[in-house]
């Protein structure tokens, strides 16, 4: 991202003030830590930290003006999500590609395995950059140019017409897209494509054209599973062959299929979902050692929610209060699909067990 005219921008120490007073408070009721606020901004978190808290020890102006401009995409969106973003070393990653995509202006590529947490930590960015990102999921509808189009166009909130063209729909688009740029000025739009496996290569062109357009510079990241990694090496793909976006990439997350899920990451979203369910206590450690070896398999992360919940459904089933053992958590494995690590004569949940033994 190009500093908005950073270099033509003085505050007074009352402006200054007063902008990192209110993105501090935007920081605690959103919960963004110093390091994710750095990668908003574009430097590290113990600049931004020694920024906001008036230790930095150069001129300040041109993350002031960051600050302010990150403000200014957050008004007008809601600060609420479904559920809770959990800050994972994978998601960091992924957020990252993302952050540096949109600073330069240019293509970022995600790729990892199903269930980590690529749609969370997209939604997340969106959530945070505010009206200057568009998170697209592929399907059938925008698997065109005039869908791609007409998507956007909606999620601009530019209310075109329905009847409108393809080519007046492009025109709206690129104009809202080259009136927030401000040929440099302003914030450039980052559209992040979720399943980008699913797009094809008309759509995809035109999304490589706002990149390539100097009015647009609109930042494109791509994300999906290893599928994406040879399809972005196919020729055919794209009208002009994919070494036209590959020449493109400025920032690439690539999780190798040997990869493993971290223990910490899988840690950290049981530690989340069992808070939503009100748990507070500390796993056991051989449930939190069943929770870190399911993440390693088919669902990733996910499966780690999905067990977690099946116990407190389970649970509430036979009117009674998990408590997430490892023997509940295997015990509700074939509710998911899954093979019990051991036999269950019994239901292991307190006063259904209680009753089973009476």
């Amino acid at each position: 991202m190009k500093d908005p005219k950073a270099h033509d921008i003085s505050y007074t120490p009352e402006g200054r003030g007063r902008i990192l007073h209110e993105v501090k408070n935007r920081q605690g009721e959103e919960n963004i830590t110093d390091r994710e606020m750095g990668i908003l901004l574009g430097c590290s978190g113990g600049t931004w930290s020694q920024v906001a808290n008036g230790k930095y020890p150069g001129k300040i102006d041109k993350y002031v003006a960051r600050a302010e401009q990150w403000l200014r995409d957050r008004s007008g969106r809601p600060v609420t999500t479904d559920s809770p973003y959990v800050e994972t070393a994978l998601g960091l990653q992924m957020m990252g590609v993302c952050a540096r995509a949109w600073q330069l202006g240019r293509i970022g590529l995600v790729i990892a395995r199903a269930g980590v947490g690529k749609t969370r930590a997209l939604e997340e960015f969106s959530r945070r950059r505010g009206r200057s990102a568009v998170l697209l999921r592929v399907g059938e509808l925008i698997n065109t140019k005039r869908g791609l189009l007409a998507e956007l166009a909606r999620r601009l909130g530019l209310g075109v017409s329905a009847w409108a063209t393809t080519d007046e729909l492009g025109q709206a688009v690129k104009k809202h897209f080259a009136d927030a740029y401000q040929g440099g000025k302003g914030s450039p739009y980052c559209v992040l494509v979720d399943e980008a496996t699913r797009i094809k290569g008309a759509p995809m062109n035109l999304l490589r054209d706002f990149c390539d357009d100097p009015a647009c510079r609109v930042a494109i990241v791509l994300a999906g599973t290893w599928e994406l990694d040879a399809l972005i090496h196919k020729t055919s793909w794209i009208p002009g062959g994919t070494d036209q976006v590959r020449s493109r990439l400025a920032a690439v997350y690539k999780m190798r299929p040997s990869d493993p899920v971290p223990a910490a990451d899988a840690e950290a979203v049981a530690r989340a979902i069992l808070e939503t369910c009100g748990h507070k206590a500390a796993l056991s450690k051989g449930a939190l050692a069943l929770l870190q070896k399911l993440a390693q398999g088919d669902g990733g992360l996910r499966a780690v929610e999905n067990r977690i919940l099946a116990v407190r459904d389970a649970a509430e089933a036979v009117g009674s209060k998990p408590t997430w053992s490892a023997d509940e958590l295997d015990f509700v494995a074939s509710m998911l699909g899954h093979q019990s690590e051991r036999p269950h004569t019994a239901i292991p949940f307190g006063q259904a067990a209680e009753r089973k033994t009476a």
